[in-house]
């Protein structure tokens, strides 16, 4: 996760001239030049600016328009961008729209870091930055400079800025004629008329910021529900992020199949107040479940918990993911608990066992949005005990012991399934090496929900 403070950055126009507007995921401040700190109120929350889809999460870059394009304002994010008018304050109709429209050379179509407009000689250029390299673009002709992209070394930055940069914004009145660049907690400023560089200095210090986008506290509740040595930090933190900001900032948009065949919007209830994380990078021997009241900041469980027969590699270990019917392994990501049931199992020997199932949806689209269809579910089985640590393998369910079965008004139900059902939130987590499924897609790499909750911290 990013460490940046300012992830874009501009300046007002018309009404709103000498404030500058920094960003970071859905939040930004607003800063006064001439008194050189934030105005008081801030930060504030980005669904202000009035953007939609990917856009409303928070903005990569941004640059003002010069030329024919003054006082219009140009936001990106990804391979799109949006064009905000600063007279009518609102974005213009008909956007976002693709950056192959800028005509940019080879991977700046696909996405900017940081942008800015020249000053002094180079007044009339935009300047659009990507890690180590940038593009200058010409407003007047409305095109990229040839010879570009170009080294970003070439402004005299110290290494560290030199292999990329947050964002960037000019300075106004008393400060005109520097460019401030930011990267993490500090920032650099950069002389247009000497091609010189001072810094770095602390962002939180001199332009009194310290935080604009949502804190990240999942440090200390990993420490608070006492986690440490139990799953890994990573997982936690993941998950807390999806507990706080889907479907408040990163939406799923998933559906399930109701009963007459139509589908109904997944509805995840915070007001559960659990959260429910495996940790698959964690042996079957060792428990690796963990159930959390998010409302108490009390843990209420941690369990052994199976994975799927062909998820398993070296023994007890869950190497092999999938989202795939008839895999018999287990899926990655994000689900939400639905209702719970008793049905008995029909063993290979005739017997038979009394299961408790907790349904699960998954969020997620093509890494574990055939849950449903693929009979995945939490259920009670008897080849999971509490109390010698023995975990058997199932079909790709994740199931745990019965120790909390009992039988109220003669219906076999479990204790936990019914504190946890029906819109609880379910994390399952390895690491990015066992995180490649049956089509050769790695979670971290092709989880657009999980892309989201990383940008809004």
């Amino acid at each position: 996760m990013s460490n940046a403070i300012v992830k874009a950055a501009v300046n007002g126009r018309a009404q709103f001239q000498g404030k500058g507007y920094l960003f970071d995921g859905n939040k930004y401040t607003r800063y006064n030049w001439d008194e050189d700190k934030p105005d008081p109120g801030y930060p504030k929350d980005l669904s202000l600016w009035k953007l939609t889809g990917a856009f409303a999460d928070g903005i990569d870059a941004a640059i003002n328009g010069l030329a024919s394009f003054e006082g219009n304002a140009y936001l990106f994010k990804g391979d799109q961008y949006v064009k905000y008018n600063w007279k009518s304050d609102k974005p213009l109709a008909g956007y976002p729209k693709p950056l192959s429209l800028w005509n940019l050379p080879g991977d700046f179509n696909n996405g900017i870091d940081a942008a800015c407009n020249g000053r002094g000689l180079f007044e009339g250029y935009g300047y659009l930055f990507k890690k180590d390299q940038y593009v200058k673009y010409n407003w007047e002709k409305d095109e990229p400079v040839p010879g570009y992209p170009r080294a970003l070394s070439t402004w005299n930055l110290p290494p560290e800025f030199s292999t990329g940069v947050d964002a960037a914004i000019n300075g106004v009145g008393r400060f005109e004629g520097y460019l401030y660049f930011f990267k993490g907690d500090q920032y650099m400023r950069y002389n247009w008329a000497d091609n010189t560089a001072e810094g770095p200095w602390s962002i939180a210090k001199n332009w009194h910021i310290s935080q604009i986008g949502p804190k990240d506290d999942s440090d200390a509740l990993y420490t608070k529900f006492g986690l440490d040595g139990e799953i890994s930090k990573d997982a936690f933190r993941i998950a807390y992020l999806g507990y706080r900001k889907i479907d408040n900032g990163c939406p799923s948009n998933a559906t399930k199949t109701v009963g007459n065949g139509e589908k109904e919007t997944i509805v995840y209830d915070k007001s559960n107040n659990y959260l429910i994380i495996i940790d698959f990078s964690i042996p079957s021997n060792k428990r690796r479940l963990v159930v959390l009241n998010m409302k108490t900041q009390k843990k209420r469980n941690f369990l052994y918990v199976s994975h799927g027969v062909n998820t398993e590699g070296k023994r007890h270990h869950a190497e092999h993911f999938s989202n795939t019917l008839g895999s018999n392994k287990s899926s990655l990501g994000f689900f939400v608990t639905g209702f719970a049931f008793h049905k008995d199992k029909k063993k290979k020997d005739g017997s038979v066992e009394k299961r408790v199932w907790l349904k699960l949806h998954g969020l997620e689209k093509d890494i574990n949005d055939k849950a449903q269809r693929r009979g995945i579910m939490m259920h009670t089985a008897s080849y999971v005990k509490e109390n010698s640590g023995v975990v058997g393998r199932s079909h790709g369910c994740p199931a745990i012991d019965p120790f909390e079965n009992e039988t109220i008004n003669n219906k076999l139900k479990n204790k936990l399934f019914e504190e946890i059902k029906n819109g609880s939130l379910l994390f399952a987590y390895t690491t990015k090496a066992n995180a490649t499924d049956d089509n050769g897609k790695n979670y971290y790499d092709s989880s657009s929900l999980l892309k989201c909750l990383e940008r809004q911290f």
